[in-house]
């Protein structure tokens, strides 16, 4: 039995935790623009994340009233 199997018999609430590399290439994270492209020759990285306040999924804070 696996971990997933174990935890689903004993009805315990979990989440599978992408690594790096499978989030790089995951369409739900492309499709909700959470990445950016890097337009810097000098840099390695083709992409970066958006700041969370940035992301478009994202709602802006209220402000306190």
């Amino acid at each position: 039995m696996d971990w997933k199997e174990a935890f689903d018999e004993a009805r315990v609430n979990y989440g599978v935790v992408q690594m790096a590399s499978e989030v790089i290439r995951d369409p739900r994270i492309h499709a909700s623009r959470a990445f950016l492209p890097v337009d810097d020759p000098e840099v390695r990285a083709r992409r970066t994340r958006r700041q969370p306040t940035e992301a478009p999924m994202v709602s802006p804070p209220r402000s306190a009233t």
